[in-house]
């Protein structure tokens, strides 16, 4: 007699499984520090067995990992910029729409969790630069696989719409673009940093004129401005 079969278990499925741990862990690391937390937290959150949860990653940091691109993967950056370009719109709309983007996209990363799994994740890769090393070669891994996608390459494609503005002469930067996009970076990075320790720490103690929370869009408005007036744009 022949053995049984065992079923295949679909992409689905799998993809669905996975979810549901990253979407336990997200719930665990919303109400406990990232450091304290366990894959035996992870497993209890999700009510599987172990190896339900082991099935798919090996340790915490691989969960980590997974949660971080999943956040990337699901903001459309290619979409949003392919449709934005094709609209022909003048240089200082397509930069006010672009920076609009931003400014929604770090309030969705308030209100989903990620901004404090992002900080609090920088606070681990400090100590431990094995970990950055690592994530540095899945990140790369996947934008090869997964071109459009994440902060770099909407970055690069912000910078590569710069140099051609500056190639049709609709720009003329005041400084070097190169420092101007860095310019930019660290201030998204400041923004969603202080808003994310506003959120975990003060609360709605902050008067409104105060948190950068309340501010994103001022915020993103005023770099908007910034950048035009540096790329000569006005």
């Amino acid at each position: 007699m022949g053995g049984q079969c065992i079923p295949k278990v679909s992409e689905a499925y799998t993809e669905n499984r996975i979810n549901e741990i990253l979407d336990a862990a997200l719930e665990v690391s919303a109400r406990k520090p990232l450091h304290k937390v366990t894959m035996k937290d992870i497993v209890r959150q999700t009510g599987l067995s172990q190896g339900g949860v082991y099935k798919y990653f090996a340790n915490i940091e691989e969960v980590w990992f997974a949660l971080s691109n999943r956040f990337d993967l699901e903001i459309d950056f290619k979409g949003f910029l392919t449709q934005l370009f094709a609209a022909s719109l003048s240089p200082d709309q397509t930069l006010r729409a672009i920076f609009t983007f931003i400014g929604q996209e770090i309030k969705a990363s308030m209100e989903s969790g990620y901004s404090k799994l992002a900080f609090e994740l920088n606070a681990i890769y400090a100590s431990q630069p094995e970990l950055v090393k690592k994530q540095l070669a899945e990140q790369a891994a996947e934008a090869e696989a997964e071109s459009g996608h994440g902060y770099n390459y909407f970055f690069q494609q912000l910078m590569n719409y710069c140099a051609e503005g500056e190639a049709k002469g609709q720009f003329r930067p005041l400084i070097p673009l190169t420092d101007i996009l860095m310019l930019i970076q660290v201030t998204v990075d400041g923004i969603i940093r202080d808003a994310t320790l506003e959120l975990c720490f003060a609360g709605d103690e902050l008067p409104a004129e105060l948190s950068v929370r309340q501010s994103v869009d001022r915020l993103m408005d005023s770099l908007y401005i910034s950048t035009m007036t540096l790329l000569g744009g006005f």
